[in-house]
């Protein structure tokens, strides 16, 4: 059975995703989010900071249940923590001081299938804000 990858490997890989994940939020991409909302109805313009707190919005109800069944925690504690995590996302902070939603923020970002889920510049904040 394949045990994953070496701790080296598995730390070079975490952080070129992080890498990756910064270089998404750059102004020029910025102004491509613009660009790819503006012919969507859909996609807030405002940023893929809304986006991904739009996402968590309307999924809330499974995510709290699937979030609070693999995490161990009660369904309360994991709601409190997505509000807190959209509410982060919205105000465009790109670092949180609350282990919740950084924990929160972490799992999701394990969990989310992009682009199923969610595109991959509203998955970098989520992603960045778990670190």
């Amino acid at each position: 059975a394949n045990a994953g990858f070496p701790p080296q490997i598995q730390s070079n890989a975490d952080a070129c995703e992080a890498a990756e994940a910064t270089k998404l939020l750059t102004d020029a991409n910025l102004d491509v989010w613009r660009q790819y909302a503006s012919s969507r109805d859909h996609v807030p313009e405002d940023g893929p900071h809304v986006d991904a707190a739009s996402t968590i919005v309307r999924n809330r109800e499974a995510l709290v249940k699937d979030t609070a069944k693999r995490m161990e925690f009660e369904e309360r504690h994991v709601d409190e923590a997505l509000r807190k995590l959209t509410a982060t996302l919205l105000t465009g902070a790109t670092t949180t001081h609350d282990d919740d939603v950084r924990q929160l923020a972490e799992f999701l970002d394990d969990r989310m299938c992009v682009p199923r889920d969610m595109g991959a510049m509203s998955a970098a904040r989520i992603k960045i804000l778990g670190q």
